[in-house]
C-alpha cells in the first residue's frame, strides 16, 4: 500500500521539510511563484521555495505536493517509499484503490535534438527536464499514476516522471487539444 500523508505547514516548517528530505537523483521540481516559475532537476533553493504559491518535486517512487493557502503550506507526500514521518498518515485513505498510470503529452514539439519544445499554437518556447535526444521531433510525455476507486473515479494522483517520446507514438493522452 503506498504511503499518504498531509499537513499543513508554517513557510519556516516547510522549509525544513524540504531541506531535511532524502531526494534521489532523478527527482524534478516543479514551481510557481507570482513572477517566475521553474521545472528542472530539483536542487534545494531556498529563496525560490518561499516565494512559491504552489509545486511539486516528483521521482519515480513519490511526490511532495504544496499550495499555498492563508499563511501556511498545505502538503501533500504520496508515494511508494516512506519519506515524511513528521507529516500526519493518511496511507489508511489509499485502502481499496487501484493505481493507473498513464502518459500526458505536454505542450510543444522538439525543434530537432535540442532541448527545446516548441508549441506552434501560441508561439511559445520550452526547456523541459529531459536529458535524452532520442527522436529529432519528438514530444514530452509526463507519466502520472492515478489511484481510482472501485467506481472508476481518480480520488488521487501523483506525477511520477518525464520523458522524451516517439512522436509517432499514439497511445497518450494529448495534452495540447
Amino acid at each position: 500500500m503506498p504511503y499518504l500523508n498531509a499537513d499543513d505547514l508554517s513557510g519556516g516548517d516547510f522549509i525544513a521539510l524540504v531541506r531535511e528530505g532524502t531526494w534521489p537523483e532523478e527527482a524534478l521540481m516543479m514551481g510557481f511563484t507570482p513572477a517566475n516559475f521553474k521545472f528542472e532537476r530539483f536542487s534545494f533553493d531556498e529563496k525560490f521555495l518561499e516565494r512559491t504559491d504552489q509545486g511539486r518535486i516528483f521521482f519515480p517512487d513519490g511526490e511532495l505536493r504544496w499550495r499555498r493557502t492563508g499563511g501556511q503550506n498545505r502538503v501533500v507526500y504520496l508515494g511508494n517509499v516512506p519519506m515524511f514521518s513528521s507529516l500526519a498518515d493518511y496511507s489508511d485513505e489509499m485502502e481499496g484503490l487501484e493505481a493507473e498510470t498513464e502518459q500526458l503529452l505536454l505542450w510543444g514539439i522538439r525543434t530537432d535534438t535540442e532541448n527545446e519544445w516548441v508549441e506552434q499554437h501560441v508561439p511559445h518556447r520550452f526547456a523541459y527536464p529531459i536529458f535524452t535526444s532520442e527522436f529529432s521531433r519528438g514530444r514530452a510525455a509526463l507519466t502520472v499514476e492515478k489511484w481510482i476507486d472501485r467506481c472508476g473515479l481518480p480520488r488521487f494522483s501523483r506525477y511520477c516522471s518525464i520523458e522524451e517520446i516517439d512522436p509517432a507514438e499514439k497511445e497518450v493522452n494529448d495534452a495540447t487539444g
